[in-house]
Order: structure tokens, then C-alpha cells, then sequence
């Protein structure tokens, strides 16, 4: 059984499909991803050393990773001038929107960020259950 939240995010998923996998962003709303996610720390008084942000210059790929590695921590990345979600929980990853990032991003560190970056990456998985990955 879906939460609220997941119902509203697989509604917001399926009616953005085409833009999510067309969805180019800047440099700039990349770095307001980020932005979120440092405010998200400072209302939830997260340690500074949890988060880390790589930046690899040899294939601009960029990412925003939780440092303390939990088994079900959310991680964005940016490449090619798109947004990939992953989650510690699965080796896979997906395209995400910027709307869908900013959400994640304002949740990274919390119950509701993990469970929505879980959920997105299920519902880009068509041939696979909620029990072959859970």
C-alpha cells in the first residue's frame, strides 16, 4: 500500500514522464539543489560532515552523497545536464525533473526523502515488483 506521498509523487511521475526524460537543467539549478539541501541541514540540524559533494572534472559528473552511507540514503547526481536519483538500497538509478530533485533535496536526510527516491526509481523499473527489490 502506497502513502500519500508516494501516490502523489507516482500522479506527478506519470504526468511528467516526457519532460522528466527530456528535462535539461543549468549549472544554476543544479547548484540551487544544493542550496536546498544545505537549508535542509540547517532547519534539521544536520552535521556539516554528512553531506558530500563530489565534482569528478574529467567527466563532469557531479554529486551530492550522503557521507555517513546509510543502506537506504538518497544520492543525486548531475551529468550531461540531467538529474539522476539513486538510493543506497538499490544499484540503480533514474532521470529525475528538477521538481522531483528540489523535493528530494529538501527531504535528503529524512524518511520522506529515502522513501521518494526509492519510489522513483521503482516506477522507472517497468518489469520488476515492489518485492523483487524491497
Amino acid at each position: 500500500m502506497m502513502t500519500h506521498q508516494q501516490e502523489r509523487f507516482t500522479l506527478i511521475f506519470t504526468s511528467l514522464k516526457d519532460k522528466i526524460l527530456n528535462n535539461k537543467i543549468s549549472v544554476t539549478q543544479w547548484k540551487n539543489i544544493i542550496s536546498l539541501i544545505h537549508a535542509h541541514m540547517e532547519v534539521d540540524n544536520i552535521p556539516l560532515d554528512r553531506l558530500y559533494v563530489t565534482s569528478d572534472k574529467c567527466t563532469t559528473i557531479q554529486s551530492i552523497i550522503d557521507n555517513y552511507d546509510y543502506h537506504d540514503s538518497p544520492s543525486l547526481s548531475y551529468h550531461d545536464n540531467y538529474i539522476y536519483c539513486s538510493n543506497n538500497n538499490l544499484n540503480l538509478n533514474t532521470k529525475i525533473s528538477y521538481d522531483n530533485a528540489c523535493f528530494i533535496a529538501n527531504n535528503f536526510f529524512n524518511e520522506t526523502g529515502r522513501n521518494i527516491s526509492l519510489h522513483l526509481i521503482k516506477l522507472s523499473i517497468p518489469d520488476v515488483t515492489n518485492q523483487d527489490i524491497n
